[in-house]
């Protein structure tokens, strides 16, 4: 099941919304304008919401995979998606059509 969701889910392309950023030495901060929320990314969301710039998720997948060489590509798959999810549910990223409900479950 999980080699299926992968393949469904990797051509879609993630987009990042308008957001305030900034950044100091150790951390990268996001402020939500609409709930002043702020959010802290580490620096793995960090990479892979920076990917976020009209890349599609294989290709994301595809940047982190030879800067992870050590990782196993499926977990790394998987966890591109997981941290995707995380990032669509606060906010910071849109994955696709807001008609189309994209649901998953790993």
């Amino acid at each position: 099941m999980e080699d299926y969701v992968i393949e469904i889910l990797s051509g879609i392309t993630p987009k990042k919304l308008p957001l305030m950023k900034f950044r100091d030495e150790n951390e990268f901060l996001i402020v939500q304008e609409n709930t002043k929320k702020i959010l802290v990314l580490n620096s793995t969301a960090r990479e892979i919401y920076n990917l976020c710039d009209g890349k599609s998720v294989n290709e994301i997948i595809k940047s982190l995979s030879s800067l992870y060489s050590d990782v196993d590509n499926k977990k790394l798959s998987i966890d591109v998606l997981k941290c995707l999810r995380d990032l669509k549910r606060r906010g910071l990223v849109d994955l696709g059509n807001k008609n189309e409900r994209i649901t998953y479950n790993i």
